[in-house]
């Protein structure tokens, strides 16, 4: 349901809601907010008109970029028509207006409308050479696409909740979420009236003192914060907090201290109950909400680096971080995910499942298998959403190498995710991802949001990671954050070099290319903007059975058909076995110590056994629980046809059925006429 269609009841009892955090704010202070919205624009402005001259330079040399059959909507781009930053904003603002006047209920805004037509009246009269008069022409543009923006019926919550921290000192996808590389500063904080003439804001924690653990009776200053998550009544926020941040560059020491890891904590919108609901030398973070039953407060999802393993290709100590997940109050700490490297950043869908980003790293290039998967809340059948194998030459210029939190859109089976570098953080231009599609390993499944910025890393080395933490409000409409392009000089080894700086503002974003500011502090940068409001509640998925012999730690694995892939097999290949291989988690902290084979980086392994394919290509076999294990296809000479890329991992008593051997997803199996052979027996 769309958030205008809200019945006036539930719009009340939010608003309720609202009010309720509000009073129990314990005596934090609302302070007015004052945005510069004149250098807002004429940053804009300079970006546009690079833009605008890229785009004059291709058309003249008849260049076409690819980019242009990708966007999401064609009025993000650059047109033929657009000469200059005032022709482009009055002509998405145009969009926009026809957008929301479309929209149900509609918005009407007459004045705007009429104002909109005078400015472009304007604009047809003055000529581009009026460098003054066009940028009067644009500013006045600007401000009118701030006004009808704000007209825009999803706009219907009066706070928004947002973390304020300092970028960290990292430059990859994995160390950015340890604790010693982050820099003191920040907090929680809920900015109130954004679409209205008085923006305010207040720290949510300014009179927030630690009520339990280690922390008991502390305010959390001078600590940094990571991410932060609200519950489905609106009532309840969890974030992950470090208390010393050392702002340390690839540490080649140990720091086993707690002192210097995220913890979670958990407390009231208003700022009462604070509590700490993780502790020990081990980071935990990125915590996200689990519906729970009956319309109850549920479990919380979260990353955690407590496994012990470590990434394969580092210089120090970091440690790979995987799904855990707790009661509400810290109790019943489990792990859900046995994979071996990285995951990121989970969310819940809409049918109750999680979504996160995992990284597969299994005998194949190192920055390219990191896209969205799916498992049950227990952690169960971990499947591949799409983008598991991508082409050749491994996705460079073809699609990002890491779609980084990846979120359901309302009202819709798509979803939002942030194309984001491998070596750097996870920022970087917006895509629309729709798993209907048929996933051709480019390009098919995604649309970019935002296609004034190449995928950072994949399609450009030096590519801006300027778009991040999107909340999506519908497929057209989103909170998020943004930084301008900016450049700094460095003496680094005795040369001088020029480095990005980001400082990420609060936004806007539609998807006609318009882009309009919330909030900004030019001393911090903002993450993970969130309407502060109560949501709809997805579907609690129910707990299957279990159907092996969970006491033992086995799980039940079964195959329909290992011919049915989406691989073509070698004319005449009789597949007789599989080959069950764990690959075993690095246990030391440095790259290639020990060295593990030829390869670099690779991980030792060992073959747990081999178990029969039948005359069908059916198979049916038991597994150990809580292990990384791959599988590999053999013919009669036992030697392996097809390898698997990805890790698989089960629970005690899971059962876990394959069609096939990487099947296709977007057909469904042939009408079985017998029950496979495997399945006749019992479990090899």
């Amino acid at each position: 349901m769309r958030p205008e269609a809200l019945p006036t009841g539930r719009r009340a009892a939010a608003a309720a809601l609202a009010m309720l955090a509000l009073a129990g704010a314990a005596g934090a202070e609302w302070q007015d907010v004052t945005l510069d919205l004149p250098a807002e624009w004429k940053a804009q402005f300079e970006q546009l008109q690079q833009l605008v001259n890229d785009h004059q330079r291709a058309r003249a040399r008849g260049r076409v970029d690819p980019r242009r059959a990708q966007a999401y909507r064609p009025e993000a781009l650059i047109h033929d028509s657009d000469r200059d930053p005032a022709d482009v904003v009055l002509r998405r603002t145009r969009a926009l207006l026809t957008h929301l006047e479309r929209s149900s209920p509609p918005a009407a805004p007459t004045k705007e409308a009429a104002e909109l037509e005078s400015l472009a009246a304007a604009a047809e009269k003055t000529p581009v050479t009026d460098a003054e008069g066009r940028y009067r022409l644009y500013a006045g543009a600007c401000r009118l696409r701030r006004a009808i923006a704000f007209r825009n019926g999803l706009l219907d919550f009066g706070e928004i909740l947002f973390v304020k921290r300092r970028r960290p000192t990292s430059a990859h996808m994995c160390d950015q979420y340890d604790g010693r590389m982050a820099l003191p500063g920040g907090g929680l904080f809920v900015l109130a009236g954004a679409f209205g003439p008085r923006p305010r804001i207040r720290n949510v924690l300014a009179e927030s003192v630690v009520q339990n653990g280690r922390l008991k009776g502390r305010h959390l200053v001078p600590g940094a914060f990571e991410t932060a998550a609200l519950d489905y009544d609106g009532r309840t926020i969890a974030f992950a907090y470090v208390e010393q941040p050392l702002g340390m560059q690839y540490p080649l020491r140990t720091f086993a201290d707690r002192r210097g890891c995220y913890h979670v904590f958990r407390v009231d919108a208003g700022g009462a109950g604070l509590r700490q609901l993780t502790d020990g030398e081990w980071d935990e973070f990125s915590p996200c909400w689990l519906p729970g039953p009956g319309g109850t407060t549920g479990r919380i999802v979260f990353l955690s680096t407590r496994a012990g393993s470590h990434g394969r290709c580092f210089t120090n100590l970091q440690r790979t971080f995987v799904l855990h997940s707790m009661n509400a109050d810290g109790a019943d700490l489990t792990r859900l995910s046995f994979h071996e490297t990285n995951e990121w950043q989970p969310s819940v869908s809409h049918d109750g499942a999680i979504v996160y980003t995992r990284w597969d790293y299994v005998d194949r290039d190192s920055d390219i298998a990191q896209h969205p998967w799916v498992t049950t809340p227990d952690g169960r059948n971990a499947r591949a959403i799409h983008g598991n194998y991508p082409r050749p030459p491994f996705g460079r210029k073809r699609r990002p190498y890491i779609e980084i939190d990846v979120r359901p859109i309302p009202v819709s089976r798509r979803f939002v995710a942030t194309a984001a570098p491998h070596h750097g953080q996870g920022f970087g231009s917006f895509v629309v991802l729709d798993a209907d599609v048929e996933d051709d390993d480019e390009m098919s499944q995604l649309a970019r949001l935002t296609p004034d910025v190449l995928f950072p890393e994949s399609e450009a080395t030096k590519a801006d990671q300027l778009y991040g933490t999107s909340w999506p409000l519908s497929e057209d409409f989103h909170l998020c954050v943004y930084s301008h392009r900016g450049r700094a000089t460095v003496l680094r080894d005795g040369r001088q070099r020029h480095v990005p700086v980001y400082n990420y503002g609060l936004y806007l974003l539609d998807g006609f290319g318009n882009r309009v500011l919330l909030y900004r502090d030019e001393e911090i940068s903002c993450y993970g903007p969130i309407p502060l409001r109560p949501r709809p509640r997805p579907p609690v998925l129910p707990r299957p059975a279990g159907t092996s012999r969970p006491e033992a730690d086995l799980a039940t694995v079964a195959c329909v058909n290992v011919y049915d892939g989406l691989l073509p097999w070698p004319a005449g290949t009789k597949i007789t076995a599989l080959r069950i291989i764990e690959l075993f988690p690095k246990t030391t902290p440095f790259v290639d110590v020990p060295r593990i084979g030829i390869a670099k980086e690779s991980l030792a392994r060992g073959v747990l056994g081999t178990v029969p394919v039948e005359a069908d290509g059916s198979a049916h076999f038991l597994v150990p629980a809580g292990r990384g294990l791959y599988f590999q296809a053999l013919d009669e000479r036992g030697l392996a046809v097809q390898s698997m890329r990805s890790l698989a991992y089960f629970h005690a008593g899971e059962l876990l059925v394959c069609q096939g051997c990487h099947e296709r997803r977007h057909r469904a199996p042939g009408g079985a006429r017998r029950v496979p052979l495997a399945l006749r027996r019992s479990a090899s």
